[in-house]
């Protein structure tokens, strides 16, 4: 094994994909995210404490507590503080019997390891997203809106760059807009056109012609009278 990870064999990994904006939208209008059942509460709790605050592990959800949120204030505005992590079990399991309601049990743990996954899956969204995805979803978030490495991993909590940077995806228009970049120029099209409507051209007459020469063999000397000299 050591020789074939060497090698770079069987060193890649499959990663957990980030949630577009598509697919954040998805999620809001199938009700999966949103206020509409407990489900959706806590849903979009686990979302948006990942996105936005770069939360992956079970235990770090498992874990918060309301007074680790704190609601500030500085010259720029209104703004939310998360403290460190408390040991108090505050995960609620949803009760949705007709009514928003959450039980004193908290959330298992294996239910907990795959809201992300059954969200999407309930969402029929196709693609692998694990609760890992809402961490990538904040780093590539961030990197597509050209936030400096540094304060994506003051935010991520990565501690290296190179840690950082395998969680940055670029956006399917950043992708569109290298293609357009490495397209041939317009006038190179142009030109490329002009030469394929020429060829097929040609190529057309040419066939034109040996269907002439081949189809009009018997009409070149049709109601013709032919006087043969047998001579001595």
């Amino acid at each position: 094994m050591t020789e074939l990870t060497k090698q770079g064999i069987g060193t890649t990994t499959k990663q957990a994909e980030a949630i577009s904006e598509e697919t954040e939208s998805t999620l809001w209008e199938k009700g999966l995210l949103g206020s509409t059942s407990s489900k959706a509460i806590m849903n979009t709790m686990f979302f948006y404490n990942s996105k936005l605050f770069g939360l992956r592990g079970v235990d770090e959800h498992r874990n918060l507590s309301v007074d680790q949120f704190e609601l500030g204030k500085d010259q720029t505005g209104k703004l939310y503080i998360i403290q460190g992590q408390s040991q108090q079990n505050v995960q609620r399991r949803p009760l949705d019997k007709g009514s928003i309601k959450f039980g004193e049990q908290s959330v298992g743990v294996n239910k907990l390891s795959n809201i992300m996954k059954t969200m999407c899956a309930e969402a029929g969204i196709d693609g692998y997203f694990t609760n890992h995805s809402g961490k990538r979803t904040c780093a590539t978030t961030l990197y597509q809106a050209g936030v400096p490495e540094q304060e994506i991993m003051n935010r991520t909590g990565h501690r290296s760059v190179e840690s950082v940077r395998k969680y940055k995806r670029a956006s399917s228009e950043m992708l569109k807009d290298i293609s357009n970049i490495l397209e041939p120029s317009e006038s190179m099209c142009k030109k490329i056109k002009h030469e394929d409507n020429t060829e097929i051209q040609n190529r057309t007459e040419n066939q034109e012609i040996s269907k002439s020469a081949a189809g009009g063999v018997g009409s070149l000397f049709t109601g013709c009278v032919f006087n043969f000299n047998s001579g001595s």
